[in-house]
């Protein structure tokens, strides 16, 4: 349990599931496909499924406040594509704030594209 409690949000949350997270059923059993490698599902329920989470490395855990800002951004339309790249790789929400606000600050110079 201990593991599980520091996903917990308050607020029901566990973590952000990784955009690059798939999931499906092959005769019967259900199987997560995350960063971290394919999982089957052991059993039914919230368990089994923060578990396979978890093993797929496809939840991304969280404080409250981090995970939503990471949740305001992936709902801008602008920074969405940035925003899920980078959870893709992520540890932690607070990972991914870090190097949005690295983006931010950055600057870029372009030439010879013509």
């Amino acid at each position: 349990m201990e593991k599980r409690e520091r996903f917990f949000a308050g607020s029901g949350y566990l973590g952000i599931v990784a955009p690059s997270t798939l999931y499906g059923i092959h005769e019967g059993a259900m199987y997560i496909s995350g960063p971290s490698g394919v999982v089957q599902l052991d059993g039914q329920g919230e368990t089994a499924m923060f578990d396979a989470l978890s093993a797929a490395g496809a939840l991304i855990p969280g404080k409250p406040n981090a995970m939503q800002e990471v949740r305001k951004l992936l709902e801008n339309p602008h920074l969405s594509r940035t925003v899920s790249y980078l959870l893709c790789s992520a540890r932690s929400c607070e990972d991914v704030l870090e190097d949005v606000a690295a983006l931010k600050n950055s600057r870029i110079l372009l030439f010879g594209c013509g």
